[in-house]
């Protein structure tokens, strides 16, 4: 069983390792149950999700002195990985839901999302950058908690 929390708290730890930049990986679930990816997307996600946070450290502002954050959340249809950094904002140009724009970690991450119930949006605003990846069931399992 793999739950998407502690997927994501093993990721943002070995980025923050490697990197020596402040990842902070932050679990705030509206209802309390546990996430569970589909033992197929597995493997794919946990790329994207590596990529994400690389991505924020990589583009991140340096003088700006903000950490990486990264945020989950969930509801009864759905749950979000937010990975977010102080930047000065995207490249121009990029779109990612068109595929334009796209550096090398963006068109590795689109080409591993799974084709249904993921989507990934890109934003700017108050001085930082982010991303959603939202995932659907069958993609995850939303479980009541015990």
């Amino acid at each position: 069983e793999l739950q998407l929390c502690d997927l994501c708290q093993s990721i943002a730890a070995a980025v923050a390792t490697l990197t020596g930049a402040a990842v902070e990986p932050l679990v705030q679930r509206q209802a309390a149950q546990p996430i569970r990816l589909a033992a197929s997307e597995g493997v794919p996600l946990a790329l994207v999700l590596n990529e994400l946070i690389f991505n924020a450290v990589k583009h991140g502002d340096p003088w700006a002195g903000g950490p990486v954050r990264v945020l989950i959340d969930c509801d009864d249809r759905a749950a979000w990985v937010r990975v977010t950094n102080p930047s000065l904002g995207r490249p121009p140009g990029l779109d990612f839901a068109a595929g334009e724009g796209l550096g090398t970690g963006l068109a590795l991450v689109q080409a591993l999302l799974p084709p249904d119930h993921a989507h990934l949006s890109l934003r700017s605003e108050y001085g930082y950058v982010g991303a959603e990846l939202r995932l659907e069931p069958p993609v995850v399992q939303l479980l009541s908690a015990p």
